[in-house]
C-alpha cells in the first residue's frame, strides 16, 4: 500500500509523509505516529511506525524514519551460513551472510558481539579473536532503522603449527635431554594466551605409559611450549608422544638409541 500524510498547519505549502510499496497482510495493523515539529525540520525520526503482527494489539516491532518510507523489512542475517568452528583470527566477511531486500551492504549497519564483549568491525569484517566456545550475537539495522538480530553458537581455537626440532628429526639419543617443543597461532599476530596442554609419552612395544605431564610442567614463550624430557629417562626404542590441547590430541613417534 502507499500512504500521504499532509498537515499544512495554518500554512499553504504542507509538512508531508510518503510511504510506498509498503507490504502488509491480513490481520497485520500498522500505526502510525507524525511528529510534525520534527517532520517539518527534516529529521530522521519524525515517524513512528508500530507494527502489530497478529492484530491482538502486542506490538512486534517499532520503526522510525523521516518524511519517506519504503521498507519495512529488517536485513537477512543468516547465520545458517557460518561454520560452528574457526580459529582465532578469522574474519567473517559480513556480505557473505548479512543482506537486505534493498539496501546496499554499504548502507547497512551493523553490530556484533562475542557473548556480552563488543567486537570491532573493520572493513565490513567481523573478526572471531576470543578462543573457545561462545554466542556470537549479530544486529543489522538499514537506512530506514529496520533491525534484525540473529545468533549462533561459535567455537574457536588455535592452529597447532607442529613439533620442532629435534622431533620428528630421529633417532635421539638416550643419554641426552630431549625437549619435546610444539608451537600454537591464531589467525592474528596477537599473542595466544596460555593454554593447559597434556603431555604422555607411550612405548609403542608395549603400549605402556612411560611418562605424562600435566600444564604445570611445560615452559611457555609467547606461542611455543617446551617439555624436558631428562636424559636416561626413555630407554632404547620407539614412543608415541600425545599433546592434548582441550578436545584435540597431536601425535608425533620418536626413536631412542643409545
Amino acid at each position: 500500500y502507499g500512504l500521504d500524510i499532509k498537515n499544512y498547519n495554518g500554512s499553504d505549502t504542507p509538512t508531508v509523509f510518503n510511504a510506498v510499496d509498503i507490504p502488509i497482510v491480513t490481520s497485520e495493523v500498522h500505526t502510525y505516529t507524525v511528529d510534525q515539529e520534527k517532520l517539518a525540520e527534516g529529521e530522521s525520526d519524525a515517524v513512528t511506525i508500530s507494527v502489530d503482527k497478529e492484530g491482538d494489539g502486542e506490538v512486534e516491532k517499532i520503526v522510525s524514519t523521516g518524511a519517506k518510507l519504503t521498507d519495512l523489512e529488517g536485513p537477512t542475517i543468516d547465520v545458517s551460513k557460518l561454520f560452528d568452528e574457526y580459529v582465532v583470527g578469522t574474519r567473517l566477511i559480513i556480505k557473505d551472510f548479512i543482506s537486505d531486500n534493498k539496501d546496499k551492504i554499504r548502507n547497512i549497519k551493523v553490530s556484533a558481539k562475542w557473548n556480552d564483549t563488543d567486537i570491532e568491525i573493520l572493513n565490513n569484517r567481523i573478526s572471531l579473536m576470543s578462543y573457545g566456545a561462545g554466542t556470537l550475537h549479530v544486529a543489522a539495522i538499514d537506512s530506514v532503522g529496520n533491525k534484525s538480530t540473529a545468533s549462533k553458537e561459535i567455537t574457536t581455537s588455535y592452529l597447532f603449527k607442529g613439533f620442532r626440532s629435534p622431533i620428528p628429526n630421529t633417532p635421539y639419543y638416550t643419554n641426552k635431554v630431549l625437549p619435546i617443543r610444539f608451537a600454537l597461532r591464531s589467525l592474528s599476530k596477537a599473542q595466544i594466551p596460555i593454554q593447559d596442554p597434556t603431555l604422555k609419552i607411550i612405548k609403542i612395544s608395549d603400549g605402556s605409559e612411560v611418562l605424562s605431564c600435566l600444564a604445570d610442567c611445560f615452559v611457555s614463550n609467547t606461542n611455543l611450549y617446551t617439555f624436558i624430557v631428562p636424559k636416561n629417562k626413555l630407554s632404547e626404542g620407539e614412543y608415541r608422544i600425545d599433546v592434548s590441547i582441550e578436545d584435540n590430541v597431536y601425535t608425533t613417534n620418536v626413536v631412542m638409541i643409545k
